[in-house]
């Protein structure tokens, strides 16, 4: 497992110059582990800025790869001309649910930037899941995960719970595993909104490629020192996994 280009930071609920400062800090060489992150994803920064807003994230911090977190769900053909506005805005990544099906995802693939499609969200319960589903957690989202193989997007969001059941799939050889839902080892989450959660160490030990995090790092006072205790988890699954990624 290369360390180098796993963690995503999410600037959930920043304002722009909030965002921008977070940027500019941890894409600076003084940060001794700016190599660890993948890129910076928004969404409610998308509504209230528009499009213009990479452009200003991106001078904040030069090569920042940038996901637009617009998760769309809708007829095919809407979300082929979202995707591809979003592509000319010059994003990276893009998100869409899984639940709109393979050729909604087909065409999200064909028009946009990179694709990742959302599973099941975090923020529900795997009680909740089976209550809406009527199925386990890990079979809904082992379906979801299949289809949007099927649609060739690049990766997939899942849970920690779940992940570990994904890259264990055969059939799904080749997909990026992105989770969310991260709390450091032994601190109470600050974001209280996810429920399907784990700590770094445990997500990429069980076979994430990519670890999501918001508010542990952009609530902090010193997120650099937050960040390094990120690596050190993910520097603990790779002595004790000893995987290759």
């Amino acid at each position: 497992m290369n360390p180098n280009g796993m963690v995503f930071v999410a600037l959930d609920g920043m304002g722009k110059k909030a965002a921008c400062d977070l940027v500019g800090k941890f894409t600076s060489l003084s940060n001794p582990y700016v190599g660890v992150l993948a890129g910076f994803k928004i969404h409610d920064l998308w509504d209230q800025e528009g499009p213009k807003v990479l452009n200003d994230l991106e001078c904040a911090g030069t090569g920042a790869d940038l996901w637009v977190d617009l998760k769309l769900l809708d007829v095919p053909q809407t979300v082929q001309l979202r995707a591809r506005a979003v592509r000319y805005a010059n994003a990276r990544f893009l998100t869409v649910h899984a639940l709109g099906g393979i050729e909604m995802m087909k065409l999200a693939v064909e028009s946009g930037p990179r694709i990742i499609a959302i599973t099941i969200l975090t923020s529900l319960s795997k009680e909740e899941v089976g209550v809406r589903f009527r199925r386990p957690a890990h079979e809904v989202v082992s379906e979801l995960a299949w289809e949007a193989k099927q649609a060739g997007v690049w990766g997939v969001v899942c849970s920690a719970h779940e992940v570990g059941v994904l890259a264990g799939n055969s059939n799904l050889k080749g997909l990026k595993f992105i989770v969310p839902g991260i709390r450091l080892a032994g601190k109470d989450a600050i974001d209280q909104n996810q429920k399907r959660v784990n700590t770094p160490r445990a997500a990429f030990e069980s076979g994430a490629d990519y670890i999501v995090v918001g508010s542990e790092l952009t609530k902090v006072e010193d997120p650099i020192a937050v960040l390094g205790k990120i690596v050190e988890g993910i520097s603990e699954a790779v002595v004790n996994k000893g995987v290759s990624r």
